[in-house]
């Protein structure tokens, strides 16, 4: 126990930069310049309250969840574009294609949301209702619910699994029970 203490206790140093490590920063600082705002597309999400989580689909890249603390999902083609009218800024939109509407799937504010990893045919979601609820995207119905112990603050898939199908949640339990 002494020894875990004394580690505790101890000062963290930064690694020391090496050739690899200088390179690595040189290009990460340089592509993190070149960043700027699309001003060709917005986003529109149909959720009233404030957005949670924003998660693109890494087979084609096409779809988008955004989950919200209203408790809606909802799923974004982000290659049908609507126009808007002459000299809008930006002049395209990105509009929900589909909506698991509030109290419909949870019942509190919906904290994450993964698509799976092989298959854009299935979604996860997790919410302050201390469930991960798995979704079917053609029909939008809950394919499998997982009944928690406290509020799901995030979850991931494992993205090498291929035999299974391995869920992680985030949770806080508080000294007083909540």
């Amino acid at each position: 126990m002494s020894k875990l203490r004394a580690l505790n206790r101890r000062p963290l140093n930064p690694p020391t930069p090496g050739p690899f490590n200088a390179l690595a920063c040189r290009i990460s600082t340089k592509r993190f310049r070149t960043l700027d705002r699309a001003s060709q597309k917005t986003v529109t999400a149909s959720a009233r309250g404030p957005i949670n989580c924003l998660a693109v689909e890494g087979i084609e890249g096409r779809y988008m969840l955004t989950a919200s603390a209203d408790s809606s999902v909802s799923i974004v083609d982000l290659e049908e574009l609507t126009p808007l009218p002459a000299g809008s800024d930006p002049p395209q939109t990105a509009t929900s294609v589909a909506t698991l509407a509030r109290n419909v799937g949870h019942k509190y504010s919906v904290t994450a949301a993964r698509w799976f990893p092989f298959d854009t045919g299935l979604f996860t979601t997790g919410s302050m209702d201390c469930s991960v609820k798995v979704w079917d995207t053609n029909t939008l119905q809950c394919a499998c619910d997982f009944a928690l112990d406290q509020k799901v603050y995030d979850h991931a898939l494992s993205p090498s699994a291929t035999s299974h199908s391995l869920i992680a949640s985030n949770s806080f339990a508080s000294d007083n029970g909540n």
